[in-house]
C-alpha cells in the first residue's frame, strides 16, 4: 500500500509540474498513467486540457467527457474546455451543444459561451416541444435490453433528431451529457438554436427535458 501511495504521488507530482511549466506532451504522459491508477475529476480534466494545448482534439474530448459525466465536480470547467476543443476540431455541432448548455446555466462561462455563439452566428430563438424521431446514446444506458454498460473512462454522448409538433419541423441534436433513459419517440422540451445569418436553415435542438 505504501508503495501505491508513493507510485501515486510522485506520477500526480510530475503531472501537474509538467502541466504548470507549460510540457503538455509530458504532462498528457504523466496523466495517462496517473489515472490509471487515480481516477479523479481532477485528473481527467487537466490531462483534456492538456491534450487540447498540443492539438490532441479527439483524446481531449474523451477525458473532458469523462470527467463531466463521470464526476459530480468541475463540470462547468469541463463543458467550457470540451467546447473549446470541439471548435478546434471543427465540429461546430457538438460544440453549438456544450455551448448553448453553458449559456443556460449561471456561472463565469454564461457570458462567454453566448459571446462564442454570437459569433458564430447562433442564436437561441425559442422553446418548442416534440417527439423523438431518431436517438443514438454511446455507450447504451446501463438499463438497456442486452444489459450492456460503459467502462470507467469511456465518452458518453447522445444524439439524434426530434420532430417539433408545432410546425412539423425536424431538429438534430446533440448532447454532451446523455439523458438517461431516452428513447425513440419520447417527448421532450427543447430549445431551439438558429443561423442569425438569414440562411434558411431549421437549426438544431438542445433538449432540456424529457416530459414522458
Amino acid at each position: 500500500m505504501r508503495g501505491e501511495a508513493f507510485e501515486t504521488k510522485s506520477l500526480s507530482s510530475a503531472a501537474y509540474s509538467a502541466y504548470d511549466a507549460g510540457n503538455y506532451s509530458l504532462a498528457v504522459e504523466s496523466f495517462e498513467a496517473l489515472v490509471e491508477i487515480e481516477k479523479t475529476a481532477e485528473n481527467y480534466f487537466y490531462m483534456g486540457i492538456s491534450n487540447l494545448e498540443i492539438g490532441n482534439y479527439d483524446a481531449a474530448v474523451k477525458s473532458l467527457n469523462t470527467a463531466l459525466n463521470d464526476f459530480s465536480t468541475l463540470k462547468d470547467q469541463s463543458r467550457w474546455y470540451l467546447s473549446m476543443a470541439f471548435l478546434a476540431d471543427k465540429k461546430e455541432v457538438e460544440a453549438i451543444s456544450v455551448l448553448a448548455s453553458l449559456s443556460l446555466n449561471k456561472s463565469s462561462y454564461t457570458f462567454k459561451a453566448k459571446e462564442i455563439l454570437n459569433s458564430l452566428g447562433v442564436e437561441i430563438t425559442e422553446t418548442g416541444a416534440g417527439e423523438t424521431a431518431k436517438v443514438i446514446t454511446y455507450p447504451e444506458d446501463v438499463d438497456a435490453p442486452d444489459g450492456s454498460t460503459s467502462e470507467p473512462g469511456d465518452r458518453k454522448y447522445q444524439y439524434g433528431e426530434v420532430v417539433e409538433f408545432l410546425t412539423g419541423d425536424v431538429f438534430r441534436f446533440h448532447n454532451e451529457t446523455p439523458i438517461k433513459g431516452l428513447r425513440e419517440g419520447d417527448v421532450v422540451e427543447f430549445i431551439i438554436l438558429k443561423r442569425n445569418n438569414g440562411k434558411k436553415f431549421n437549426g438544431w435542438a438542445f433538449i432540456l427535458n424529457k416530459t414522458m
